[in-house]
């Protein structure tokens, strides 16, 4: 889950966690992350999500550590781009 350290993200693992669910958390700020961690059982990574190599980095090390691929991916991290939705170019979206 990216954006797992505060707002919706961390509200989102914490349910999943009262669930029983395995989680990785993903955040650009290590600190609120380390503190999220505390709150849910979770394997985690402090990760730009605007780095590409970075956070694939991050997932292929997550999932090995979970010893399996993510069944549920939720991202409730991202970056913005100025512009109009259907003016913007693909390279925007990837």
């Amino acid at each position: 889950m990216t954006g797992g350290s505060s707002g919706i993200g961390l509200a989102t693992a914490r349910l999943l966690a009262a669930r029983g669910a395995k989680l990785s958390l993903i955040a650009r700020g290590a600190e609120r992350l380390e503190a999220a961690v505390k709150t849910v059982s979770a394997a985690s990574r402090a990760v730009d999500v605007a780095d590409r190599v970075a956070l694939t980095r991050a997932i292929t090390e997550l999932e090995a550590e979970q010893a399996q691929p993510c069944d549920i991916l939720i991202t409730s991290a991202g970056l913005a781009r100025p512009g109009h939705f259907l003016e913007l170019s693909d390279e925007v979206f990837r």
